[in-house]
């Protein structure tokens, strides 16, 4: 007999899977979250190489505002 799961997902719509269908779906997200991770660490990167520090700054203020990263940009 296979084992059942209920997932209630952000928008209230619930899905009935098995938990290999969930572990997959989990390890999915975590890769497609570290490539999130790396695209952000180049872009940041760019920027850093290609503009100067104040306009870096004003880049990525509105993600440390909202709490999304946390740099120090230094003069």
């Amino acid at each position: 007999m296979t084992q059942l799961m209920q997932i209630t997902y952000q928008d209230g719509s619930i899905e009935t899977v098995t938990p290999d269908v969930l572990v997959s779906r989990i390890v999915r997200a975590a890769e497609q979250h570290r490539q999130w991770l790396e695209a952000g660490r180049e872009m940041i990167n760019w920027l850093y190489a290609t503009l100067p520090a104040d306009q870096v700054a004003e880049a990525l203020r509105p993600f440390c505002e909202r709490g999304l990263i946390d740099v120090e940009i230094g003069a």
